[in-house]
This record gives structure tokens, C-alpha cells and sequence, in this order.
């Protein structure tokens, strides 16, 4: 384009959700710093022949256009603040051409040319649940430079926005923590639940190959027992004895794995870091079993001593 004045560029690209809330004032293009349609437009209807840039180590403070200045965040970009639809702003390109539009209309005016053809690929959302062709968006950017009116966050906004985003990430840590103790503190020992809470990246869908040691506890005799005396004593007894067992367990730092009936089945080193050696997990398991026997046998003396005899 040798008989251009000025090249501008067109990129805007949208935040995660799609929607245009920014055009940069200048941009990089490899090693290159270029301007922007709308910052180029305005350079050149000002017939200034360069740009300023005021820059501190936390980035872009704002670039001067001639006589205008023009504010922007860190990357050198313009919050665009969006207007109302105002379809006089808008000229049909076939109007100027077939002279429906008289060219006293344009004249002293600086032309923004684009397309609002959805094939072109340059339709943009707007935080006003509204769509609008990308060239429109340096035009608001040009009518902010112009009128001097920008869209500005201040230092206690933005603040603010910092505290209601920490509020919010600890609500939701503390409401992962609290379903994390809701869910295993029943299973799991409590020193095993305060540690899934502090590394919860160690629960995931999905296997692994992994060394632990299980203790299987069954009562000798239970059965027999419960179908020749009245269930319902027994069955609190039960509850007392599986509650006592529960206790030890944890106390070893055993997982919960199931109940069946009166028996239990117990793992060690799971849900956790992995235990290279079988010994690590086995000992803490063995005290669990040995601890297990004593509570069993004391709590059948008392059942045997409590239970009626048949007359």
C-alpha cells in the first residue's frame, strides 16, 4: 500500500468468554510495535507524525496521539465503553456508492471502512448481549480518544475486585475442605483426612498400582450367637463393638474400607502417598490386628457373661 499515510492494525481479541471489551492502542507484531486502526486513523487525521509511549516497569501508563493522550492498561490497551446503538453513526457503503448519500455527509469525518457480512469471520459479542461487526469497535475506541472519555478503573476498584475474588477462592477452598471432611471422616482417620485436605491432588478417578496391607477382623462365634439370642441387644452391642474397633483403627492409621456384618476390612497407606516398602504399611497394620484381638475377646467375655441361660 505505497499511497496509504497510514497502516493500521485490526486484531482485538477477546477475553475467555468471547466477548470484546478491549483494543489494544498499540500492539506487538514480532519485534515490531505497531499501531491499532483506530490509533493509526487518529494520527493520521491529526497529521502528527509519530506516537509517545509513557511506560514504568509495571508496563504501558498511556500513549499520546498528537494532542490527544490516550490511557491504557499495562499491554497498551483501551477499555472500550460501550454506547447505545445509534444507527445514524452507520452509512451503507452501497449508499455512498450509487450517491444516495451525499458526500457533504462524510466530509470533515473520520471513515471507519468494515463489513458486517457474518462470512468475513469478523463479528464481535459485546458485554450488552448484542453482536456488532469488529470495525465498530474502533470506532468506539476512536470516539473515546476524541471525546476524551475512557473507560478507567481506579486503584480502590480494582482493590476491591482483589478482595471479592479472595473472598470467593476461600469460600471455595473451605467448602472443598469441608466436603472432604464430611466424606472420609467417617472412613478414614482423621490425621488421613487433614491430609487429603492439604494435598487433594492425591484424589482422582482412576487406579494404581500401589503396596498396602489390609486386616481382616471377623468375630468367632457371632453368628451362632445372634441366631440363638434375641437380635435386638445384640445388635447394639455390635454397634459398640464396631465403634471401639473404629477407634483403633484410626488411631493406626487405617482406611475404611467396608463393613460385612460383624466384620471389618481395613487398609493401610490408602488414600495416600504410596509406601515403597511392604514393612511400612505392614507394621502399623500388625498393631492394628494385635489391638483389634483385645478389644474382641473383651467385648465376647462381656457378651457370654451378659447373655441369658437357657432354661
Amino acid at each position: 500500500m505505497p499511497n496509504a499515510r497510514g497502516v493500521g492494525a485490526l486484531n482485538a481479541s477477546p477475553d475467555s468468554d468471547g466477548v470484546l471489551r478491549r483494543v489494544p492502542v498499540l500492539l506487538r507484531l514480532g519485534a515490531q510495535t505497531v499501531p491499532s486502526l483506530s490509533a493509526e486513523a487518529l494520527r493520521v487525521a491529526q497529521g502528527t507524525p509519530n506516537y509517545l509511549v509513557r511506560s514504568t516497569a509495571a508496563g504501558v501508563q498511556e500513549v499520546r496521539i498528537g494532542q490527544v493522550t490516550v490511557p491504557t492498561n499495562a499491554q497498551g490497551e483501551l477499555w472500550l465503553h460501550y454506547t447505545r446503538k445509534q444507527p445514524d453513526r452507520v452509512v451503507s457503503v452501497a449508499h455512498v456508492l450509487d450517491g444516495t448519500v451525499p458526500a457533504a455527509q462524510l466530509r470533515g469525518h473520520i471513515v471507519l471502512v468494515g463489513s458486517s457480512a457474518a462470512g468475513l469471520m469478523d463479528i464481535r459479542s459485546t458485554p450488552m448481549a448484542q453482536q456488532m461487526p469488529g470495525v465498530q469497535a474502533h470506532a468506539m475506541a476512536l470516539e473515546q480518544m476524541l471525546s476524551g472519555q475512557y473507560l478507567q478503573r481506579p486503584a480502590w476498584a480494582m482493590l476491591l475486585v482483589f478482595r471479592v475474588a479472595r473472598g470467593l477462592q476461600h469460600r471455595v477452598t473451605e467448602r472443598q475442605q469441608r466436603w472432604l471432611r464430611t466424606a472420609f471422616s467417617r472412613y478414614v482417620s482423621p490425621n488421613r483426612v487433614n491430609y487429603l485436605v492439604a494435598h487433594p491432588e492425591q484424589l482422582h478417578l482412576g487406579g494404581k498400582r500401589q503396596v498396602c496391607s489390609f486386616v481382616f477382623t471377623d468375630l468367632a462365634g457371632f453368628t451362632p450367637m445372634l441366631e440363638a439370642s434375641d437380635p435386638a441387644p445384640l445388635v447394639s452391642l455390635l454397634n459398640d463393638y464396631l465403634e471401639a474397633m473404629l477407634v483403633i483403627v484410626f488411631q493406626h492409621e487405617g482406611t475404611l474400607d467396608r463393613f460385612v456384618g460383624d466384620a471389618m476390612v481395613v487398609l493401610f497407606s490408602a488414600p495416600g502417598s504410596v509406601c515403597p516398602r511392604l514393612h511400612w504399611t505392614a507394621a502399623p497394620a500388625c498393631r492394628c490386628a494385635a489391638w483389634g484381638v483385645c478389644c474382641s475377646r473383651a467385648r465376647t467375655n462381656r457378651w457370654t457373661l451378659r447373655r441369658p441361660t437357657p432354661h
